[in-house]
């Protein structure tokens, strides 16, 4: 088993795990609720056509809404994300009935 790390200034790291014939690799990401989400999105795609034929698991906070990850509500950016994730083959593994990471007043995510 091993574990190489990689990391793509403080917006990205990933870690490639492998412990048989095939590595997986955990994709961590985030991008600020005031930064592109198409530069953002473009350099994730980057880094999964570097890993072609890997297994890759991606944790990542976009800051983006959309009912497809249990917002009320879609935005924009939203809109790119589920774009993004249908391009690539990605599925979501949220449950639907997962209650947001914080809560601020009228503020969820």
């Amino acid at each position: 088993m091993y574990l190489k790390i990689n990391e793509f200034g403080s917006k990205y790291t990933y870690h490639e795990l492998q412990t048989g014939q095939n590595p997986t690799t955990f994709i961590s990401a985030y991008n600020s609720p005031c930064a592109n989400i198409q530069e953002t999105l473009q350099e994730l795609q980057n880094i999964i056509r570097s890993l072609r034929g890997e297994s890759i698991i991606i944790g990542a906070d976009l800051n983006g809404h959309h009912t497809m990850w249990s917002y009320r509500d879609i935005d924009p950016r939203g809109e790119r994300i589920l774009e993004f994730l249908l391009a690539n083959n990605l599925f979501i593994a949220n449950s639907p009935d997962t209650p947001p990471t914080f809560e601020r007043g009228i503020l969820k995510g």
